[in-house]
């Protein structure tokens, strides 16, 4: 047993596996009390793709234009074919956030540019946040679900993925009604159970 779990990790060896799995480029939209913050972090898989221009934009959003870039610094923009399976949200203003730390990182719908920050090596991990002051998702554009956009090709095909989590919901007060009869129902069912086990235990 020792000897095939030892041949089996040396072909895994061989063929490339360093035991860690890569993980694609992920940003999380979410409201924080009254701001809106945009946290990304993962790899990006650049390998063969072209710079179109350095030293660009600093982070902004345009979700109608299916645009997401989140991080400090500005970006470097690669030439790739972005597929994406649905819309960001609504608008197409450009919407600068309050402020931004780390690595930019983002996606230019339409434009077909996948934006790192400059120098950035391929598949290697970079992280970044973006903070919207005073804003809800909403008033931003952004329509709660995920949307994940392909970029890349072949072997070296890459996803990115944004995440916009909706504000929780509040129940309705019928709801709460059905709750809470619900709940008396199951606590009369009990309170009825144990006084039949008594008389029939007398």
């Amino acid at each position: 047993m020792k000897n095939f779990v030892a041949a089996a990790l040396s072909a895994a060896l061989a063929l490339g596996w360093s035991g860690t799995a890569e993980a694609a480029y992920s940003v999380t939209f979410q409201q924080v009390g009254n701001d809106v913050v945009a946290s990304g972090t993962g790899t990006l898989n650049t390998t063969g793709l072209g710079v179109f221009s350095t030293n660009n934009d600093s982070a902004f959003i345009s979700p109608g234009r299916n645009i997401a870039l989140i991080g400090g610094g500005n970006s470097t923009l690669l030439n790739t074919t972005l597929t994406y399976n649905g819309l960001l949200g609504t608008g197409v203003g450009l919407i600068s956030p309050t402020s931004s730390t780390g690595n930019i990182a983002g996606v230019y719908g339409g434009f077909n540019f996948l934006a790192v920050s400059g120098g950035y090596v391929s598949n290697t991990l970079t992280s970044g946040t973006s903070t919207f002051a005073n804003s809800t998702l909403a008033s931003l554009g952004l329509n709660p679900g995920l949307v994940t956009v392909g970029f890349n090709s072949g072997l070296n095909a890459d996803v990115f993925t944004i995440t916009v989590v909706g504000a929780p919901t509040v129940p309705e007060p019928a709801t709460w009604a059905m709750l809470l009869v619900g709940f008396g129902m199951v606590g009369g069912a009990a309170r009825y159970r144990r006084r039949s086990v008594k008389v029939s235990l007398a």
